[in-house]
């Protein structure tokens, strides 16, 4: 009876020792189908950093295609943001690396994505490094955005008979733009333009430079049909006709020129100025 007893034992355990075994044979085979081979991402032979150096020395004007600015005016603004401590070196990518993915991402609105696999970054890194160089920016803003501190009147106002001295506390015009924007799903109706688009409507002012600046103190600016006639504000007379669109048959000026127009056309020559500044900014 011992005997018999032991071999049903052993029997059983030996049972058990196969299902188990069964059970992992099947665990691993199952495992092995689901298991999708791993392969490196970034097996570029171009690194970021050989890219950026590529560009800028190669061709001037692939670099401006590329960069939206050209090659010393990129040395000068990542001399800028290096000096003042607003970007460093990392680990894993440099300043000047950096810079060219900020401008390749703003200039050509590419997704992060293309620029990852472009550069040969994760997608967290090149997220970071973007987001860095964006509050480097803006730190740089009140260094760059503001108005010069002479009081003397601009060149182009001064040395103009049709300007001076009618306007020789004319700091400046101003003008609005819309750009593509995002907006949260509960805002988009806020955001929307006349064509259906997310936009944000921005206010530009800047001097007789194309330098964008802010307001002085006691002078004024001259600005378009949209704004009113306010402390500070010169718009046009709204019963006054400026271009020579509006001048229709006997009305219309003698001459090819504004300059020919006469009176009303001072105001808007100035406040084109504002507009070429968003023109070039887009650009």
């Amino acid at each position: 009876m011992n005997v018999e007893r032991n071999y049903c034992s052993s029997s059983s355990s030996s049972d058990e020792e196969e299902d188990n075994d069964m059970f992992f044979l099947l665990m691993f085979v199952e495992n092995k189908n689901n298991y999708i081979p791993k392969k490196p991402q970034c097996i570029s032979m171009l690194t970021s950093d050989a890219f950026v150096k590529e560009i800028l020395i190669g061709n001037p004007r692939t670099c401006y295609e590329l960069f939206r600015m050209d090659r010393p005016t990129f040395t000068r603004f990542r001399n800028y943001l290096r000096t003042h401590k607003f970007l460093t070196n990392s680990c894993w990518i440099t300043v000047e690396e950096a810079v060219g993915m900020f401008l390749l991402i703003v200039g050509h609105n590419v997704r992060i994505r293309v620029i990852e696999d472009r550069l040969q970054h994760s997608t967290e890194t090149v997220d970071r490094q973007i987001k860095e160089i964006l509050r480097a920016i803006c730190r740089l803003g009140k260094f760059i955005i503001r108005p010069s501190q002479s009081n003397e009147v601009h060149p182009r106002i001064a040395n103009n008979t049709k300007f001076f001295p009618y306007f020789k506390k004319c700091i400046g015009t101003i003008d609005g733009t819309y750009i593509s924007a995002w907006a949260p799903t509960s805002k988009l109706v806020s955001y929307k333009n006349r064509k259906a688009t997310i936009t944000h409507n921005i206010m530009c002012a800047c001097d007789f430079d194309m330098k964008f600046t802010f307001v002085y103190t006691g002078g004024y600016y001259l600005v378009d049909f949209g704004y009113p006639c306010t402390f500070g504000f010169v718009p046009p007379y709204r019963t006054k006709r400026y271009h020579l669109r509006d001048f229709r048959g006997r009305d219309r000026p003698e001459g090819e020129g504004r300059e020919n127009s006469g009176e009303p056309s001072h105001t808007v020559d100035l406040t084109d100025q504002a507009s070429e500044a968003i023109a070039v900014y887009r650009d």
